[in-house]
C-alpha cells in the first residue's frame, strides 16, 4: 500500500502553487494526497474564482482529498482569550510561556516567528508585543488542532514549504509527533522551478551536499551561461535572483559612503534570526553565535596591530524599527581597534569590501559577494558557499592564521563557480506552472491566476516600486 502525502494549503500564493504542484504530481503517479486547507486560518480570505476553479480542476481527481478548515469566530475568540492568559502569564513571570495544542509542543515555533519580528533571536518577554503574539499563538494553536484531528493513522509522508512560517512548522511537528517521513520545500533558481530539502532550507550542509554534488551538463549552452552571469551581476547588484529578494537597500549600492581608510580587515554580520524552531535543523558545525566568533576575530586583530571594521546586517533590526541587537554589539563597538557601523549608516557594503583586504562573515551571503570581488573570503559558521574546509574559520587559532595571511584563491575560484551555476540553474520544473509569486502565478499555457481579489492592484503597485528600484541598480552595477 502507497503512503499518503500530506500538503497543507494556505493564503500564500507561493504556498498554495507548491501544494498543487505536489499533489498533481504525487496523484498522476498514483499516490493519495490529502490536503489540509487552512486558507482561513486566523481569519477568512477572498481568493479569486481563477485559484478556485484551477484548485477544483486539480483536485477533482479520486486520489486527491482536500479536508478545509473553516473559520469560526467563537474559536477564534477562545484561542485570543487563552492568548491573552498566557500573556500575562509571561509578562508576570519574565519567562516565555509553555504552549501547546493538538497534543504537542509549539514553543519554539512560537518563539522563532516573534523571533523574526523582534530581529533577535535572545530577547525578554517583555519585548514581546500583544497583538505579535496573539497573531502566531492563535494561528499555532488552531492549525495544530486541526492537522492532529485530520492525520492519517496510516503511514504517511509530510511535505511542507519553506519549514518555518507557522503553519509549515506545526505540520512538521505534527509530522515528528506522528513518526512520518518529512520533505521541506523552497522555490527553486527561477520562479518556475521548486527544490526539495531532507532537511530545513536553513541547515546549510544539507545546501553543501546538494551543491557540491550538482552537475551541470548545459554548461557551454549559450543560454546557460548567460543566466550564471546575470546571476553574478544580479547579486553584485542587491538582488537575489534564486529567492526574488531585495536584500540590499539601493541606497546602499548608489549614494552611500565608503570609509577613508584601506587594507582593514572586515566584518559583515548576518541577521541572527536565520533558524529553524527544530534543533535537528539547526547545524552545530561553525561557532554557533557570532557575537562569539567577532569576539575572538577583534582580539586577533587587536594582537596583530589590525584594524577591524564591522558592518551590521542592514536588515538586522526590527520590523518596528528597535535595534535589540545592540546591547550585544556595544562592548565590540568600544575597543579601539575597531570601526563599527550600525545597521542604518549610510555605508556601502560593497565600497567596504573594495577597500579591505580580508572578508570574514558567520552566515552572510555576502561572502559569496566579496568572493566575487576577489577578496579573500572566511566564513566563521555555517554559511551556504562554506562546504571548502579551506573557507572554513571556525577556531581561535585558525581566527589568527587567516587574518595574518588569507589565501583561498583556488577554494574562491571552485567555490564561486559551482555556487553560481546551482543557485542560476537548480531545482525541479514546476509542470503546471511557468511563474510562481507573491501575487499569484502563470500556468504553463499562460493564463494568470491572481491569488487573491484585488490582487491586479497590488501587483501594479509591486510591479512598478520593482521596475523603477532594479532600474536604479542596472544603472549603477
Amino acid at each position: 500500500m502507497k503512503p499518503t502525502y500530506i500538503l497543507n494549503l494556505n493564503s500564500n500564493s507561493k504556498v498554495w502553487a507548491f501544494a498543487m504542484e505536489m499533489a498533481h504530481r504525487k496523484s498522476e503517479a498514483g499516490y493519495p494526497v490529502l490536503l489540509l486547507d487552512t486558507s482561513n486560518v486566523p481569519f477568512i480570505t477572498f481568493f479569486s474564482l481563477s485559484r478556485r476553479r484551477f484548485q477544483k480542476h486539480i483536485t477533482k481527481t479520486g486520489q486527491v482529498l482536500v479536508i478545509k478548515k473553516h473559520y469560526s469566530a467563537i474559536e477564534y475568540f477562545k484561542e485570543v482569550m487563552f492568548a491573552y492568559c498566557k500573556f500575562r502569564q509571561g509578562k508576570r513571570f519574565g519567562t516565555f510561556p509553555r504552549i501547546t495544542g493538538g497534543g504537542v509542543e509549539l514553543t519554539s515555533i512560537i518563539q522563532a516567528r516573534i523571533s523574526a519580528y523582534l530581529g533577535v533571536r535572545e530577547y525578554d518577554f517583555s519585548e514581546v508585543p500583544w497583538r505579535v503574539f496573539r497573531k502566531h499563538f492563535a494561528t499555532a494553536r488552531i492549525c495544530s488542532n486541526f492537522f492532529s484531528r485530520n492525520y492519517p493513522k496510516t503511514d504517511s509522508i509530510v511535505v511542507a514549504y519553506n519549514g518555518r512560517e507557522v503553519m509549515s512548522a506545526v505540520l512538521l511537528q505534527q509530522a515528528f509527533n506522528h513518526g512520518f517521513t518529512t520533505f521541506i520545500g523552497e522555490r527553486g533558481s527561477d520562479s518556475g522551478k521548486f527544490q526539495l530539502f531532507e532537511n530545513s532550507p536553513h541547515y546549510h550542509p544539507n545546501w553543501w551536499e546538494l551543491i557540491s554534488k550538482y552537475e551541470l551538463f548545459e554548461s557551454e549552452d549559450d543560454h546557460i551561461s548567460h543566466r550564471i552571469h546575470q546571476y553574478e551581476k544580479s547579486k553584485l547588484a542587491g538582488f537575489d535572483t534564486y529567492f526574488s529578494d531585495i536584500w540590499n537597500p539601493s541606497k546602499d549600492l548608489i549614494e552611500a559612503d565608503g570609509l577613508d581608510i584601506k587594507g582593514y580587515v572586515l566584518f559583515l554580520s548576518s541577521s541572527s534570526t536565520e533558524y529553524s524552531p527544530f534543533d535537528k535543523f539547526n547545524s552545530d558545525l561553525g561557532f554557533k553565535d557570532q557575537f562569539e566568533a567577532v569576539e575572538l576575530l577583534a582580539s586577533q586583530c587587536y594582537k596583530q596591530n589590525e584594524m577591524l571594521v564591522i558592518r551590521r546586517h542592514p536588515k538586522s533590526v526590527g520590523i518596528d524599527g528597535l535595534d535589540r541587537e545592540a546591547r550585544f554589539w556595544k562592548k565590540i563597538s568600544s575597543l579601539k581597534n575597531v570601526i563599527y557601523i550600525k545597521p542604518a549608516e549610510n555605508y556601502s557594503s560593497y565600497k567596504l569590501v573594495e577597500d579591505a583586504r580580508v572578508v570574514f562573515v558567520w552566515k552572510s551571503s555576502m561572502g559569496y559577494e566579496s568572493m566575487l570581488m576577489h577578496k579573500p573570503t572566511y566564513a566563521l559558521g555555517t554559511s551556504k558557499w562554506g562546504w571548502d574546509p579551506q573557507v572554513q574559520c571556525w577556531t581561535d587559532s585558525r581566527i589568527s592564521e587567516c587574518v595574518r595571511n588569507p589565501r583561498v584563491e583556488i577554494a574562491t575560484n571552485n567555490i564561486v563557480k559551482k555556487f553560481s551555476q546551482f543557485m542560476a540553474t537548480s531545482g525541479t520544473n514546476f509542470q503546471l506552472f511557468s511563474s510562481v509569486e507573491k501575487w499569484g502565478v502563470v500556468t504553463q499555457s499562460g493564463d494568470k491566476i491572481f491569488n487573491l481579489f484585488l490582487e491586479r492592484v497590488r501587483r501594479k503597485s509591486y510591479d512598478f516600486v520593482l521596475k523603477v528600484t532594479n532600474g536604479e541598480r542596472k544603472r549603477n552595477a
